[in-house]
């Protein structure tokens, strides 16, 4: 829990000193200023930009200015996405390349299963419905500010800046089931 004193009146250390003196006479004062417990910080000292996050992540965000609290608590209401409903402008399906149709001429170093494509950026893996690849294996796709880890049995998982601390979808660790914490919802006009 996070509390910003954004009092900007002379007072302001006796509000600072007040808030902590009513976390300390309580049992929260083990917690004060350890991993999920509760910081006290003065307003002036959190950066706009570190504001917005910690409002971006906050589960509920209360301020005395905005009422009482049973009032903002009442007030909170889940706004929903108004998404048009889907009308295909494709006339026909796509046509599906089957796996027995690529020429594996053109792939280079080809082994039987893939190989690189002519311009080397790519490996294609060509399969026939209901064999698998020799070796479980895992892709990263990545750059600097965004990626995900693609397996060979589909499952994936992907962050944003760090694949560690900013999981955007779970990642099941598991060396026996290769569980996917993500679900494809394509929607292509």
């Amino acid at each position: 829990m996070l509390i910003s004193n954004e009092d900007n009146a002379v007072y302001r250390q006796f509000l600072h000193e007040q808030i902590k003196g009513m976390i300390t006479a309580g049992t929260e004062t083990k917690v004060i200023d350890k991993p999920g417990g509760i910081f006290v910080r003065a307003g002036d000292q959190i950066s706009n930009e570190d504001r917005i996050l910690l409002q971006t992540v906050a589960r509920i965000v209360i301020k005395d200015t905005w009422g009482t609290l049973v009032e903002q608590i009442n007030r909170r209401t889940v706004i929903e996405a108004v998404v048009p409903r889907f009308r295909p402008t494709r006339a026909k399906p796509a046509e599906i390349q089957k796996t027995n149709e690529l020429a594996h001429s053109d792939l280079g170093f080809f082994n039987g299963l893939g190989g690189f494509t002519p311009d080397g950026r790519e490996y294609v893996i060509t399969t026939k419905p209901g064999s698998v690849t020799p070796a479980p294996w895992v892709n990263v796709l990545a750059n600097p500010h965004f990626g995900s880890i693609i397996s060979e049995s589909g499952s994936a998982s992907t962050w944003s800046e760090n694949a560690h601390e900013f999981r955007l979808t779970p990642w099941y660790n598991d060396p026996v089931t290769d569980i996917s914490g993500e679900a494809f919802y394509i929607r292509d006009e």
